[in-house]
Order: structure tokens, then sequence, then C-alpha cells
């Protein structure tokens, strides 16, 4: 190989090592997956020097390993000094002109972009953070300033912008991240893909300035609720600005909070797209008539018309499903369902266990109703005999390891009734007991 070339696409190895090493690697042995975005791009600026400059020829000058390995690659020791310019732009040209594949060029100004940033956000990190036990105000998340992580956001967004705008998108990593897009967003033109994210983006950093003052406390003013439910519509304004009638529509079965509840709560029925539109379109009728607020907060007058609407649309999706998809349906969205199942899926036991448990728990509520009328001491025998057949069928369905993770989770409040009616003296319930 012509010793030239052969010393670029070493240099180029080298600094995409090097690069990698800057991405990956964090002081304490710490990688990007441990930490936010915001952080895991801030930590570049550890490589600022202490006036404040970056030096950016010592950050992707290679080593020398290469060239004492292959002596004829000594020849052009002035390779990088000529391909090398703290202009992205002019450094690009001359990295194509050499003929450097796309990959590596693509690494080099990233990196090269990324020291000009670096210096930035050695300014925003410049204020001196508490000790991490000491977490004072309500704009502090961690010892951390929450109006830092925005700034910071906000800078790597912009640094992100200048690369794509340098280099243009990658054809295969353009490809693949439409792809994800367009299962989040609905299948939507390139540009419209492009407004869409930037919009998300500028929503989201809007709501999380005004819910900076609640963290640690999970207490929010209602001016503030209200400013998250103004937000909330105003984003949905600008996306209908983008978007055809029909693709909000899709929109809104992929991205609104309709959307995502109703999916979590699917997950175990594995509706066909049919069902699925039914189910949403139900749901979003009543999410739009009675919306809760980011707190979870409703009257009690809204409550009860919330859960009347509710009653109604439970009747219009039985309607629409059937008695035996109808079942699956709720048996999907129950809470104690849902554990059992990750149960079984966890300790490698029949996935019918856990309708087993499902179909436990619908007989003991119906029991439990039919002991009301009962005196006090005949129901607490009842229930002592309930409790002690309960406890040998969660066992049978889950395991002993599996019984006991069960009870400990937040599934488990109507073992805690049985044990609790159990345990009640007949001697202090009043008449025809409580």
């Amino acid at each position: 190989m012509n010793p030239r070339a052969l010393l670029l696409v070493s240099l180029c190895i080298n600094v995409a090592l090097a690069l990698a090493w800057t991405l990956n690697v964090r002081p304490g042995g710490l990688s990007d997956s441990a930490e936010s975005p915001a952080l895991s791009s801030s930590k570049s600026s550890t490589q600022v020097s202490s006036s404040g400059t970056s030096d950016a020829h010592s950050a992707v000058e290679p080593d020398s390993t290469a060239a004492k390995q292959d002596p004829s690659l000594k020849q052009d020791p002035a390779l990088w000094r000529s391909l090398y310019s703290s202009d992205p732009h002019t450094m690009l040209a001359r990295l194509r002109a050499a003929g450097v594949p796309d990959k590596y060029v693509r690494a080099l100004i990233s990196a090269s972009v990324d020291e000009l940033y670096a210096a930035k956000r050695k300014g925003l990190l410049s204020q001196e953070l508490p000790p991490y036990w000491q977490v004072k105000g309500s704009s502090r998340l961690g010892g951390i300033d929450i109006d830092q992580l925005s700034k910071l956001s906000a800078l790597r967004r912009e640094q992100s912008d200048l690369v794509k705008t340098i280099l243009g998108p990658s054809q295969s990593d353009s490809h693949d991240y439409a792809q994800l897009l367009r299962q989040r967003y609905g299948n939507l033109t390139s540009d419209k893909l492009e407004s869409v994210v930037r919009v998300s983006q500028d929503y989201s950093e809007m709501q999380a300035q005004l819910t900076r003052q609640s963290s640690g406390t999970g207490f929010m003013l209602p001016e503030d609720r209200e400013k998250l439910q103004t937000l909330r519509r105003e984003q949905e304004l600008d996306m209908k600005t983008i978007m055809s009638p029909s693709e909000f529509e899709e929109y809104q079965m992929r991205s609104s909070n309709t959307a995502m509840t109703l999916r979590r709560q699917l997950g175990f029925m594995e509706p066909s797209e049919a069902e699925y539109r039914t189910l949403f379109a139900l749901q979003k009728s009543v999410d739009d008539q009675f919306p809760t607020n980011y707190s979870g907060y409703m009257d009690e007058a809204m409550m009860q018309q919330r859960s009347a609407a509710e009653r109604k649309m439970m009747e219009q999706v039985k309607a629409s499903l059937g008695d035996a998809r109808f079942q699956d349906y709720e048996r999907s969205k129950d809470t104690s369902f849902q554990i059992a199942s990750r149960i079984v899926e966890a300790y490698n036991l029949p996935s019918a266990n856990a309708n087993a448990v499902y179909d436990l728990k619908k007989q003991v509520d119906s029991q439990m109703r039919s002991m009301r009328n009962q005196s006090g001491s005949e129901r607490q025998l009842a229930m002592q005999s309930l409790n002690a057949d309960v406890s040998a069928k969660l066992q049978q369905y889950l395991g002993d390891k599996g019984a006991a993770a069960y009870k400990q989770s937040n599934a488990s409040f109507w073992l805690r009734n049985i044990e609790r009616m159990t345990k009640s003296s007949p001697t202090t319930q009043g008449p025809g007991g409580p």
C-alpha cells in the first residue's frame, strides 16, 4: 500500500478510537449508559485547558504506534498538519480532497466540533455545586441545577445541528433513525419528521422549565398545572399545522398520552390493529372529555362524571370485542394479572398460572361480597378458611419465591384485606359485623 495512504488510514483509525474513548469513557468508570445525555455531553469539557481554550491538535493528534511498527509511515510527518484546521468546514474539504472514507471524516469532524463547544460547556459548569448530601432549593435535582441541565441540553442540540449542517445526514443512520421516528410519529415525509421532532423537543424543554420547581416535592401549583395543560394543547395545535388530519390522527394513535397508557395496559392482550384502533377511539373520547392534569388531580364531581363515562365505555368495548376478547381486555388491564404474568415469566412457569391467579382474585372478591351479611364470628371462620385456601393456591400457581414476590408487590392489596379481616376479633364488631 502507498505509504501516504497507509498513514492516512492509520491516522483515521487512531482518531476514531480516540473519539470513541472520549464519548464512552468517563471519570470514575461511568459510561454514557449511566448518565443523562446532557451530563454525558458535558464531560468532554474536562479536556479543555486551564485557560478555558481547547487544544484541538492534542485532542485529535494520532499516536505513533503505527509509525513505530512500520517505519515507512514516517516518510510524511506533515500529513496531519496539512489536513487539520480549527475551522470544521475547511477541515472537511481537506479530508474529502485527500480521499478519507466518509465514516472517518464524520468521526474527525464530530471531534473537531466537540472541541469548539467544550469551552461553552465548561462555562455552564463553572459554578460550584453543593455537596451531594446538601440539596438546597427546589431547582436542584441530586445536587445538579436543573437550569444547568436545560442549558446543557440546548447546547448539545445546537452542537448536533451544527454537525448535521456541516456533514449532512448519514445515509445508513438516517434511514434507521427515520424508521424509528415513523414508528413513533407515523408515516411522515423526512421534512415533516424533522419539523415534528423539533416541535417535540421545544415543548419538552418548556415543560421541563415549568416542572423543575416541583422537583423532589411532587407538588405543583394549580397555575403551573394549567400552564402545562396549555402547553400540551399548543403542542397539538403546532402538530396539526405540520400534518394533514389523517396524519395527525395516526400521530395521536402512536404518541398521545392515551396511546401510551393504552399500549401499557393492553400488552398481555396482544390486540390486533383493528382492536387497538377501536379501543383507542373509545378511550380517547373519555380522556378528551375528562382530561387529567399532570398531577393526576381531579375534583370529586369530575371523578364521578368520568367514572360514569368509563362505565358506559366498558359497555361499548364489550359490544365491540365480544365476550371472549372482552375478558382478555379486562384481564390485561388488571394490575394483579400484570404482576403475576411477570412473575410467571421470571420463574419459567406456565403462562396459564397467571390466568389462574387472576381468576382466584375474582373468586375471592365475589366470596367476600357474599360474606357481608354473615355474623361476626361466622364471617371470621369463613375468612380463616378462605385465607388458608388462597395462600395454598398462590403457592401452587407461583411457587414459594413467586408467591413471596407477589405478596410484596402493589398487587397484593386483596391479600392484605383477607389477612386483616381474618385477624379481626368478632367482639370488636358491631351488630352484623363492619
